[in-house]
């Protein structure tokens, strides 16, 4: 079935700007009936098909996030270090290595000098994410086991359970009026 121009625009404005409403809006439907059209237009399934083979297109695999990562984790400014830097760095596909490049071309009264300013992307950052993504790291602290079993010891798991009581005993007391003195029945020596 072949889409009605409102709904090409639709398709081409959403993927832009991931709001149905807005993508509608764009499509010169009513802004009053925007939202509902959008809401409409995205559960027909040839322009849920249409949305999803355009997102196919552009998507980046976690498999080709890892390879362009492995690249620049591997690069090596000594791989370019001739005459003929820009071509060789062209002709190997390795372009993508590059961070940022200024070159510039002095003339003197006997010959040309070229200096070529190039920075690669940090190694390090690009190691980490890597590392990030397999697991090797974490930025997360657990400071509640320090490292320990869940399984609490016994003496623990009493002390626990002291705890518990004490807490509702006070609770209870402060519920009922009891407990407004300034010596509270809670032990906060464990």
């Amino acid at each position: 079935m072949g889409f009605t121009k409102k709904q090409r625009i639709f398709v081409d404005e959403y993927v832009k700007c991931w709001n149905a409403s807005e993508a509608a809006r764009r499509a010169d439907y009513s802004k009053k009936t925007a939202y509902a059209i959008g809401q409409e237009n995205l559960k027909k399934p040839e322009i849920k098909a249409e949305i999803d083979d355009r997102l196919a297109s552009i998507h980046m695999s976690s498999e080709e996030v890892l390879q362009e990562l492995s690249e620049i984790a591997r690069g090596d400014i000594g791989d370019f270090l001739d005459n003929n830097l820009l071509i060789d760095l062209h002709k190997g596909g390795n372009t993508k290595l590059i961070k940022r490049l200024k070159q510039k071309t002095i003339q003197g009264k006997e010959n040309e000098i070229h200096d070529i300013d190039l920075e690669l992307y940090d190694r390090v950052k690009v190691l980490e994410d890597i590392g990030k993504y397999h697991g090797l790291f974490s930025d997360k602290l657990d400071i509640t086991t320090k490292g320990e079993s869940l399984n609490p010891k016994e003496e623990d798991a009493e002390r626990f359970d002291r705890a518990i009581l004490t807490l509702a005993d006070a609770l209870r007391e402060t519920v009922s009026g009891k407990g407004t003195e300034q010596n509270s029945p809670v032990d906060t020596s464990e």
